[in-house]
């Protein structure tokens, strides 16, 4: 039995959309800002939808999926320095 079979579609488009909203955010958040981010942004959003495109061919569960989705939002919100405001213990 394929494990994604019982993996409702509109959870995947429910994760799309939510994330979606947020990227809008951010984006007109980096405009504010002098940040390559606002450049990144539309590539983070190219791969959050080619992952909701290709979910059946990668065997994508809507946990991969969110866990995708968060690391791309963690990576945009380094725009605003969070990578920063952990101190470094090398």
């Amino acid at each position: 039995m394929n494990a994604y079979a019982g993996t409702p579609s509109k959870l995947f488009d429910y994760i799309l959309l939510v994330v979606f909203a947020k990227f809008v955010e951010l984006e007109l958040r980096a405009f504010g800002i002098e940040s390559h981010y606002k450049y990144d942004i539309p590539m983070c959003v190219l791969l959050l939808v080619t992952g909701s495109l290709l979910r059946e061919q990668l065997g994508m569960l809507w946990w991969h999926y969110l866990l995708f989705a968060s690391f791309l939002i963690i990576h945009a919100l380094d725009m605003f320095d969070l990578y920063d405001t952990y101190p470094h213990h090398c």
